[in-house]
């Protein structure tokens, strides 16, 4: 509505602009057209009255023929004719005024001269007109006198400010009822489909895609509605497609894990064969002395609580390989870090003793964090195991846990917090420079065929992301590498 209101007062102030020019001008053309013709008038009759004069005085003197002047001014009620000199200082006779220079000698020339007084003790609101009468100039002085003719301009002028505020007042109406159409016709025409259009956009601001606006003109505005229209069906297909991107995209990563996982339970599986196989033994020995009565009494009953032992033994460890292979949405809970490490060393403790690894686990009780011990224990494996690898000499392979107050990297975002690390430091082969940023990129890998997939990085990135944190890496050729777990603390 301010729009239409803002063009309804751009039309009436031109309306009125353009009329009221119109109206000053033609009140000043007619001010002047009647002056015009006044001279004109004047310049007629002053030349048959100076005839008249001339005439006049010949026949009757100088009285006779002012008698005749006197008559004709009162013929002429709004005129005032009479006979002025030049030649001597006769108040009765004299012009009202000083002449100028350039109307005296106009006047000798014998021409006929009509102005408006302009000095500032003259009368403005009347026309003077001089006509000389040569007949009676005597020989001493070129001119002795004229016939003056005056007229007041006032009534003209009245008639002219009566023109010119009767237009004014023609204009004003004029513009008021041009104002109202205009108001009218801007509600209808442009306040309507814009306050529609506004309507749409603030529909399409808050995520509703299917509305469509129709407008029944053919102007820019159903130009404009027919473009948002496509824009919000545009936007509603990319939108679909990027929904049906991101859930193709989170279904890929879960395959990826699912895939890194698998890959890693293969290689557990030995050191679990290992792991199983000792309780195994136990369990066999027992059993048999038991089946065959070398064991009775008390020592049957140690025998059988060694048994139970072993068995539970194996099947915590075969739930942990369980659990970690299982594909499943994240559920975060409650766990201690430090517990979590150890339970991941011992699961890899066979593979490493395999390298002449050594593994050793730093860190207090009580540094609990809110994460999924699946997930977090599949990205620690992950590291364990590259660091395992990158010990071909075999050496010490350390997980820390603290706790550090840091600020988030700029990808990930946020003020700075509390955060649990878990530091996996190997004193392995170290990583180039160069290659150093793209590890954490799928499938990129500097391992030989058939010690690694180029997923663990990756996969073991977007578990900790998923979290909160992030994993940051340090290292230096020929000394070892350093990735770290940052979890926030809280989530």
């Amino acid at each position: 509505m301010r729009l239409t209101l803002k063009l309804t007062l751009a039309t009436l102030l031109s309306v009125l602009l353009v009329v009221a020019r119109f109206a000053y001008t033609t009140s000043q053309r007619e001010v002047r057209q009647f002056e015009q013709d006044t001279r004109v008038h004047h310049q007629e009759l002053g030349t048959a009255l100076a005839a008249a004069f001339a005439t006049a005085w010949k026949a009757g003197g100088i009285t006779n023929a002012r008698a005749m002047l006197a008559s004709a001014s009162a013929d002429q009620p709004r005129v005032r004719i009479r006979w002025v000199t030049f030649d001597r200082m006769d108040p009765a006779t004299a012009p009202p005024f000083r002449l100028e220079p350039w109307i005296l000698f106009a006047l000798t020339q014998g021409k006929t001269v009509s102005f408006t007084p302009q000095e500032p003790e003259s009368p403005k609101d009347r026309l003077y007109t001089y006509v000389p009468v040569p007949l009676i100039t005597p020989l001493t002085t070129p001119l002795s006198g004229a016939v003056e003719i005056s007229q007041s301009m006032e009534g003209q002028q009245a008639f002219a400010d009566a023109t010119l505020r009767e237009a004014l007042a023609a204009t004003v109406m004029m513009a008021a009822l041009c104002g109202l159409i205009a108001l009218a016709f801007g509600s209808f025409l442009v306040a309507r489909p814009i306050r529609e259009l506004v309507q749409l956009s603030e529909r399409i601001a808050q995520g509703d895609l299917t509305t469509r606006l129709t407008l029944r003109s053919r102007d820019e505005f159903a130009t404009l509605a027919d473009a948002m229209n496509r824009m919000s069906a545009q936007l509603a297909e990319s939108q679909h497609r990027l929904a049906e991107e991101a859930k193709n995209r989170l279904a890929a990563q879960e395959q990826l894990r699912h895939a890194d996982r698998i890959n890693t339970v293969g290689k557990l599986a030995s050191g679990v064969a290992h792991e199983l196989g000792t309780p195994l033994n136990v369990v066999g020995g027992n059993a048999r002395m038991i089946a065959t009565g070398e064991l009775a009494g008390d020592e049957a009953k140690e025998a059988a609580r060694t048994i139970h032992q072993q068995a539970d033994a194996m099947t915590r460890i075969i739930r942990q390989l369980l659990d970690f292979a299982r594909r499943r949405a994240p559920e975060k809970a409650a766990h201690d870090l430090t517990e979590l490490a150890q339970g991941t060393l011992a699961m890899l403790r066979h593979l490493a003793d395999k390298r002449g690894v050594r593994l050793t686990v730093e860190g207090a009780e009580g540094l609990s964090a809110q994460v999924d011990a699946g997930q977090i224990r599949q990205a620690l494996t992950n590291l364990v195991m590259n660091g395992i690898q990158a010990m071909p000499k075999g050496g010490e392979l350390k997980v820390a846990v603290r706790r550090a107050r840091e600020t988030p990297p700029p990808d990930v975002g946020g003020p700075e917090r509390d955060a649990l690390l878990l530091e996996v430091k190997d004193q392995g082969e170290g990583i180039p420079p160069e290659v150093l940023p793209h590890v954490f990129e799928p499938f990129f890998t500097t391992k030989g065929v058939g010690e690694g997939t180029g997923l663990g990085l990756s996969v073991s990135y977007g578990l900790v992301r998923e979290h909160g944190g992030w994993i940051s890496v340090d290292s230096e050729v020929g000394k070892g590498s350093t990735f770290t777990l940052h979890l926030p603390e809280r989530a």
